[in-house]
């Protein structure tokens, strides 16, 4: 033993102090933790001030997640780098992983190669499991940018949990041709798959996010609900089993444990919240100013019995609160008969967009707002009859 490298440790361990949710706080701690880690395992054994050490780190990072939104992990990529934004852990890239312009203005993104497979950003949760900090309420959420239209199984991320047998647990996001899907299995379960309703679209950021608020699983896209379901409570049962909490791997951008496809583009803010995020806070994350557009909405709904959306065509294709303003095609009339002594749109056969009222889903989105579901009803009168005639769309 090297007292003197023992002594160096300790006296850095004292220089911590009041730990507070700032950098010169945590450029304490890591200094001391560097220190420590660098000392042989007799050595370590000698540092009469370990435990310091250790409550000193988990204080902080306790303290930063409360300080900043309940994040519980952060990666931002800002300035190309693989440290996490609280500094609670710093990920390492294989070679394939390399830097693009994020979401933002002088945002950054991790970008990955789909014909590399298990090439992604990495870490372990040997110094910090921010899974823990959890329970079984969890959101994790991240913006990707897609190149091309993904090969079915591209891994978005996953996490794996390894119990003491070698089986285990994971939390897995994949991008499929035609949805994603994320998958949750805890050690020696079995899994269960929430599919989305769209398809991954390339050439543009879009916003992923998995809520598990006890046994219900949520996965949204573009800050919609897209499917929930029972699930097991993934994010206890497979980082504490009978109370032995095991190492969690995670890959960004990659597989862990089969020869999946990596992720076909970019990933910016990769994020774990403390907590199950309710649908407002989701579609906030999504769109910032939602949350206010929520309310207003909901609120015009119930003065109109519930409506988040009504046409009765007596004043045109007008909304009844004005919340959006359809685009009528040349191919329809408004100044049909309608069922009782007003008027209703009349509609050719003609497949084309001439022949139908359509809005934007970013100037409104019915769906979005409607916090207790959503029902749909109209009346029609058909003239005739032919096979997939479409009454209503909704999509992507």
């Amino acid at each position: 033993i090297d007292q003197k490298h023992v002594d160096a440790v300790v006296a850095l361990i004292g220089k911590i102090g009041a730990v507070s949710a700032t950098s010169q706080s945590l450029a304490k701690i890591m200094d001391a933790k560097e220190a420590y880690n660098a000392l042989t395992v007799s050595e370590k054994k000698a540092v009469t001030n370990a435990g310091v050490l250790k409550t000193a780190y988990a204080t902080y990072c306790s303290l930063y997640t409360a300080a900043n939104d309940g994040k519980l992990l952060d990666f931002d990529f800002a300035g190309e780098s693989l440290e996490e934004a609280g500094g609670r852990l710093t990920a390492t890239a294989d070679s394939a992983v390399t830097f693009k312009d994020g979401k933002d203005s002088g945002s950054k993104a991790a970008h990955f190669d789909a014909s590399q497979k298990k090439q992604g950003v990495k870490w372990d949760t040997a110094d910090y499991n921010p899974l823990s900090g959890a329970g079984d309420q969890i959101t994790i959420s991240t913006w990707i940018y897609l190149d091309a239209k993904p090969a079915d199984n591209s891994t978005v991320f996953m996490t794996k949990g390894i119990s003491g047998t070698d089986s285990f647990g994971f939390m897995l996001l994949k991008a499929n041709g035609g949805s994603y899907q994320m998958c949750v299995r805890p050690v020696n379960g079995g899994e269960i798959r929430l599919t989305s309703r769209v398809a991954p679209v390339a050439g543009r950021w879009t916003l992923v996010s998995y809520v598990q608020d006890g046994n219900i699983g949520k996965l949204y896209i573009d800050g919609a609900l897209q499917s929930q379901s029972v699930m097991p409570t993934a994010a206890s049962t497979f980082t504490d089993i009978n109370g032995v909490e095991y190492l969690t791997k995670f890959a960004l951008g990659c597989q862990l444990n089969w020869d999946d496809p990596s992720l076909p583009g970019a990933m910016d803010s990769f994020t774990i919240y403390k907590g199950a995020l309710s649908d407002v806070e989701i579609a906030e994350l999504y769109a910032p100013g939602s949350a206010a557009d929520y309310e207003k909405y909901n609120k015009l709904a119930d003065e109109d019995g519930g409506r988040m959306v009504y046409m009765d065509f007596e004043k045109g294709a007008a909304d009844s609160k004005d919340r959006f303003n359809p685009i009528v095609g040349s191919a329809v009339s408004l100044d049909a008969a309608g069922k009782d002594s007003g008027k209703a749109a009349s509609f050719t056969n003609t497949k084309s967009v001439n022949s139908m009222l359509r809005w934007k889903q970013d100037e409104y989105d019915p769906f979005l707002y409607a916090d207790k579901g959503a029902s749909i009803s109209m009346w029609v009168n058909f003239k005739e009859l032919a096979n997939d005639s479409v009454l209503f769309n909704y999509g992507f």
